[in-house]
């Protein structure tokens, strides 16, 4: 008998140990973006557009997470905004809307999580990330398709047992050069990775935790 009491109590111990261990998190971010290209060259955050982005987690230990995404972006710009001139004196603008879905890879700096002294989790962790997206960017009668390699960093806080904060900045490079639809204006060839577009957002997500680890609760003998 005094076995089974112990054999219960460990089992509901064990449970509410680990009932902060789960295996995913999905949420939505709200954030802005901006394009780079022919127009603007290196002009941070200019000007930007509202980005939106689903997200869905898969956390496969404290510091590695694999990171299913959807993505609507704004991208825009006008060339008389800066002082380099195109041929002929010719001036271009777009205002446009890229949509994608991407796939990433996240490492945390820091044993990320709650629950667990011994494993010195931390509430908060900078990280660093980097996939591939496919989309299209479309608008003012056109539409494109490309590949994207988007690199990025940000910081995570877990502001409860199942809810996460997380500020991140993401620099992509497109394999194509009509994002902003203007191509090679000064007569110098884009190839899929040369003189190609850029994209950037800075977004803030809130996800919410669930699917709870299977855990055993091994028998007293």
């Amino acid at each position: 008998m005094k076995k089974l009491l112990i054999f219960i109590l460990t089992c509901l111990s064990a449970t509410t140990l680990f009932a902060q261990d789960y295996k995913y998190d999905a949420g939505i971010g709200f954030g802005i973006s901006s394009a780079y290209g022919d127009i603007n060259q290196g002009k941070f955050l200019y000007d930007s557009r509202i980005a939106v982005e689903g997200v869905f987690r898969y956390h496969y230990n404290l510091r590695w997470a694999f990171v299913g995404e959807f993505l609507s972006a704004g991208l825009a710009g006008d060339s008389r905004d800066f002082s380099n001139r195109f041929p002929n004196d010719q001036h271009y603008s777009f205002d446009r809307r890229l949509w994608q879905l991407g796939g990433f890879a996240e490492f945390n700096f820091l044993n990320y999580g709650i629950g667990y002294d011994y494993k010195n989790m931390s509430r908060i962790s900078p990280f660093i990330t980097m996939g591939v997206g496919l989309g299209a960017v479309s608008g003012q009668g056109d539409t494109n398709f490309a590949f994207s390699i988007p690199l990025g960093a940000g910081v995570k806080y877990k502001f409860g047992p199942r809810w996460n904060a997380a500020l991140k900045i993401i620099f992509a490079k497109m394999l194509t050069d009509m994002a902003d639809l203007v191509e090679d204006p000064y007569g110098i060839e884009s190839t899929s990775w040369k003189n190609t577009d850029w994209y950037s957002t800075l977004s803030l997500s809130v996800t919410y935790e669930f699917g709870l680890r299977k855990r055993k609760c091994n028998n007293l003998k």
